[in-house]
């Protein structure tokens, strides 16, 4: 489990402060470690898409850490809305308000602080020890786009927060997946993902190809090189496939035929 927390986009005149208190009150959040990440602004919170490399650096340096993205409630926030998308999918990621953390500058108000704090660390302790991909087999390495009538929204809901319900519906949702798509199929002797129009997604392949980061990454879990799905038809027929660029794919039935597929949706080539 990563206790690594970074709060991101903290106006620079006040990273220091910040920091000084999760050193002050750390010992009553042990093992969460607390590391602010100043914005681009000294007086303004909020980040910048320029920052993003450099967060995510400092995200990895300490081992897949989670995100809290800090919104001003200004125009700044429009930014911030652009940039989530970028972290998301590969990094647990939360936003809060900046008046939440200008409860830690006060001392009159600094236990309402630590409450609001000890909301967030209950929801992310929940998401690390039940939602987070603890392997390749998990449900949430397969491409968001993976047909499932039962659970269409699940990849959504595990990237929720503020409401630790969600998140249980969440884990009941991945003990249930198994038995809604998971069958032995075409010739393996073990049993592979089945989508909802009978394709089968084989994770167990030969590893090839090499994703960029932070494609490396999915949901705080560091993926396997060459990591990928062989997607076919469960019954040897024609198939299409439309990946995350909406190009579509299709396949000649045949019992060797399949797609490449990475965990994000993209082909990454075809046998």
């Amino acid at each position: 489990m990563n206790h690594n927390i970074i709060i991101a986009g903290v106006a620079g005149s006040r990273v220091k402060r910040l920091q000084s208190v999760f050193v002050e009150i750390g010992c009553e959040f042990d093992p969460w470690v607390f590391t602010v990440f100043a914005g681009s602004d000294s007086k303004e919170d909020g980040l910048r898409k320029v920052q993003v490399e450099a967060l995510l650096d400092k995200v990895v340096s300490q081992g897949g850490a989670t995100v809290v993205g800090v919104a001003s409630g200004t125009a700044a926030d429009r930014e911030l809305l652009a940039i989530e998308p970028m972290i998301r999918p590969f990094f647990r990621y939360r936003r809060i308000d900046a008046c939440h953390l200008k409860l830690a500058y006060s001392a009159p108000s600094l236990a309402d602080f630590k409450r609001f704090l000890a909301d967030v660390l209950e929801e992310e302790c929940f998401w690390q020890e039940h939602i987070k991909p603890k392997d390749q087999y998990s449900p949430l390495i397969l491409p968001e786009m993976f047909l499932s009538k039962k659970h269409h929204g699940l990849w959504r809901m595990a990237e929720s927060y503020n409401g630790l319900d969600n998140l249980k519906g969440v884990k009941k949702s991945l003990a249930r997946f198994s038995d809604d798509h998971s069958r032995q199929a075409r010739s393996n002797n073990y049993p592979v993902w089945v989508d909802s129009k009978e394709r089968a997604w084989d994770v167990r392949g030969p590893r090839h190809g090499k994703a960029t980061f932070p494609e490396t990454w999915k949901y705080s879990h560091q993926l396997i090189e060459g990591l990928h799905f062989d997607v076919s038809s469960v019954n040897q027929r024609s198939f299409e496939f439309v990946d995350r660029y909406k190009k579509t794919h299709f396949k000649k039935n045949g019992p060797t035929e399949y797609l490449n597929v990475t965990p994000f949706g993209a082909v990454r080539g075809k046998k």
